[in-house]
Parts: C-alpha cells; structure tokens; sequence
C-alpha cells in the first residue's frame, strides 16, 4: 500500500495566495490562523494581523515568530499596499458569492472589499497551501487535535520533513504549526481538518484519516443524518489514487467508509474486523503501553506518553498512516514514543500537592472517555470534575449526554456556559440547569470557581477542569496557590 506517486490538485481561483507578498489575517490569535500565519511567514511572506486584546496561549507563539498583531480591529491596521486579507470564519459572512464583514470584524472586512484588497476565508487560504502539497488530513468529531498532531511528530522522526496545522499547541514544539523550508509539492502536509461550516470540504487530501463519527455542531448541522452526510461528501474529494484510514470500532466511520469503497483502505481498532487490531493495551501513571496485530501478523509494542483507551486508538490510526506510507515500523514507534502530547489534552498541570488534569472534552463521548482514563490512572483517587458548557446549543441538544457522561465522575462543578463568538444565541439557564440535574455545585464565573473549590476538594481528589472554553485559568489559578484550603 505504499503510495508511490502524489497527484496534486490545483484550486482555479481568481485570488491566489503564493502571488501575494503582503497578507493581514483578522483575528490573528485563533488556533488555526497563528499556525497559518506561522506557515506563510515561513514562505516568506509579510505578515501581520488584528485581533482582541484578551490574551491567548498564541500571543507567545505569534511574538516568538516576529509577527506584528494589532490590538482591535481597525482599518488603520491595513496598509496601502496589503495584497491579501485572510479572515477567521467568526469576522466575515458570505453573502452570494462575496464575503461581508461580520461582529468586530466588520468594518475591516468591509474597508479591505472597498479598497479592492482581496478577501479569503481561512479554509480557502489553507486549501490553497494543502492541496498543492501531499495532504493529510485527520477528520472526524473527537481526536483530530491529537491524532494530527501524533503523526506529524512521527513523521518528522521519520525523517520526513512535513509541515503541520493543529487545533492545538503541541508541547513537542511549544507552537500548534510545523513549517518546513521544502516546497509544498515534496513535504507531506498534515492537517486538522475541522467538519465546522463544511470546512473541510475545501480540502482534497492524498490520505484521510477518519477517527469517528457522532453528532455534533448542532447549531449548524440541525441532525445527524446531515452531520454524516457532509463527511460522505468530504471523502469524496480523496484523491482516487489516495488511502482511507478508520476506525472500525466506531459505528459512524465504518458506515461512511463502507460506502466509499473505490479506494484502498486500513481500518483499525479494537474490533475483530480491524485489519490493524489492538491485541492488548496497559495503562499507568507515565503512559500506556499496547500491542498490534496486521493481518493477524504481530508488530510488537508501542508506547505512548497518553493515556486512556481513545488515545490507544489515536496512536493505532498513526501506526495505520505509517503503514500506508510504507514507512518503517520500528521509525514510528519511535514516534509515538518521543510524543509529549498537546495542550488542553489530559494535560497534567500539577502533581503536588493536588493532581490537576486539564482537558479540552465539550462532548459527552469525550467526557465519558477522559474520566475512565483519569481512573485508570489514578485508581486511588477519587475524581472531580469541573465542566463549563461550550455553546449554548450543543448543551441544549445533547443535554441527557452530558448528565449520563458527568455522573462517572465522583464529584462533579459546573461553570457558566462558555458561549462562541460564532453563535447569536441569548444566554439561558443550560448550565444551571444541568448543575441542578447532577445535585452539583454551579459558579457564575472563574474567579468563584476558584475561591470556593479549594474549601470543597481534599487531599484525595483529581481535579480535572473540563471543557472547550476558559476553565484552564481555573486550574492555573488552583495550581498557584497550591490548593490551599481558605
């Protein structure tokens, strides 16, 4: 299954970025515009951006790479002779076949279209770089962030020089992007890609790994039939002479890879059906340590720095790509063994006097599987969590989830809904009632999250601070003070 030849897909648009010297990216600090300004610094571009004040984990990486970010979004921002305007997707909307500028990004937006300055999307900007490269794409609904990011380290330690877009900082870089100073058309190029708005479906990748399938998004996909639909679509643009990867252990992604057979594909899993299966795995409190089977033939052991089963799954879907590639077994345990994990990912932020855990989870699948591996863990602990809701309409629609995934927990903190900038939804009373639903404690913001837990947690207690918003300052605040009881 080696891939001995790449064909590349050209995008025909009007705006192309490899022409442009000069791009400004409005709301530079978001995860995936930092590591694309990284990527287009790197093909020595100019630079800049506009942004919030409010301070982000990006900050340090956009600094540390000499990119000038403005604070607030002012026309000023743009010079005279700015060749491109790349936006994230939460300043501009699309109105026919043009783009308009939307929330704080309006006037920026709309001054760059008078002034005749081009307008992309960041999915548009990104396609533009992926598809003329040898793309890899990471998709489905949990896992991206670490899949993604776990098979650029292994193929940078297999030599492989690939440039990389993650959801997240990876603590092997201390930055959520890898550049490469190859040509797009030589390096492999991994990418997170996100399902949001249809996103991925600008993307037409050589290799698509597919690591599960279940609803989510509810405020743009209104079902679930139209959440799988567009990942039928999305594998649709594979390259017909590319290789599929999936999980067989996951209902979704096996239904949607069934019905795109016309490709060469690897599943693997736990399940009997995988032809990469999982024979056995063990866990501790440094890592887990599992075993594979290809076609039935043994390929040994490997092991990871990661914890829980989903991250076994994770790490098998990287061996699968190295397997597709042709590349050597024991390169990529290597891998696997030098990954250190990402931020916001079963981070372990403290161990003394209190363990903290701090994990991105927002789905009740990806609460539910956090809380067995914290147990796993630390079987003499007992576990608290404290969750913050991450939009308003994921919490309405996947209410009864959330309770079920929380009651796993033994002690479980609820904090005010952490609403998106891309949802016009009013603020209503999700949380609380989600609070009152556990018999929980509820806190209106961080800074009583912080003042009351130390009064309620003990010696015994993992405090995991849980959810796709804010709550790590929580566990960055708790950490300072060291759990002191007040």
């Amino acid at each position: 299954m080696h891939l001995l030849f790449f064909r590349f897909h050209f995008c025909v648009m009007e705006i192309n970025i490899h022409k442009a010297k000069k791009i400004h990216l409005v709301g530079i600090k978001g995860v995936g515009m930092t590591a694309l300004a990284q990527m287009l610094k790197a093909l020595d571009k100019n630079i800049s951006g506009s942004d919030k004040e409010e301070v982000f984990f990006t900050d340090n990486i956009l600094k540390r790479f000499k990119i000038k970010v403005f604070k607030g979004f002012y026309v000023k921002n743009i010079d005279t002779d700015t060749d491109l305007i790349i936006s994230s997707a939460a300043y501009i909307r699309k109105k026919g076949n043009t783009f308009l500028g939307s929330g704080p990004g309006t006037k920026i937006i709309n001054y760059a279209i008078s002034k005749n300055i081009p307008v992309l999307s960041y999915p548009e900007a990104i396609s533009q770089l992926f598809n003329k490269s040898f793309g890899i794409a990471v998709a489905g609904t949990h896992g991206k962030s670490t899949t993604s990011a776990m098979a650029a380290v292994m193929l940078e330690h297999c030599r492989k020089d690939p440039r990389a877009i993650i959801g997240t900082k990876v603590l092997n870089w201390q930055a959520n992007a890898r550049v490469s100073q190859a040509s797009l058309q030589r390096t492999p190029f991994v990418l997170e890609a996100d399902e949001y708005r249809d996103a991925f479906l600008n993307y037409y990748p050589h290799v698509i790994l597919l690591t599960n399938i279940e609803w989510d998004h509810p405020d743009y996909f209104s079902n679930n039939a139209i959440y799988k639909k567009s990942f039928l679509k999305f594998l649709k643009n594979l390259d017909k002479r590319g290789s599929l990867i999936y999980c067989a252990d996951d209902p979704g992604a096996t239904e949607i890879a069934e019905k795109n057979q016309n490709v060469p594909m690897l599943s693997y899993g736990f399940s009997l059906e995988s032809r990469l299966r999982i024979i056995s795995e063990k866990g501790s409190s440094k890592g887990t340590n599992f075993s594979l089977v290809l076609n039935n033939e043994n390929i040994g052991y490997f092991n990871i720095k990661l914890f829980g089963k989903h991250n076994v799954l994770n790490a098998t879907a990287v061996v699968a790509l190295g397997i597709i590639l042709g590349l050597p077994v024991k390169n990529v345990r290597k891998g696997l063994a030098a990954f250190k994990g990402t931020a916001r990912r079963f981070e372990v932020i403290s161990y003394r006097p209190n363990i903290i855990v701090d994990d991105y989870a927002h789905h009740p699948t990806e609460i539910s599987a956090t809380i067995s591996a914290v147990k796993k863990a630390w079987p003499d602990k007992n576990i608290a969590v404290l969750f913050q809701p991450h939009t308003f309409s994921r919490t309405r629609a996947l209410f009864g989830g959330f309770v079920s995934a929380l009651k796993n927990a033994d002690r479980s903190f609820i904090l005010e809904t952490y609403g998106s900038a891309r949802e016009r939804a009013v603020k209503n009373k999700t949380a609380k009632k989600l609070a009152k639903k556990l018999n929980s404690l509820y806190f209106n913001n961080i800074s009583t999250a912080q003042k009351k837990l130390p009064k309620v947690l003990g010696d015994k207690d993992v405090l995991i601070t849980m959810g796709a918003g804010d709550v790590w300052r929580v566990g960055e605040i708790l950490k300072k003070q060291k759990f002191q009881k007040r």
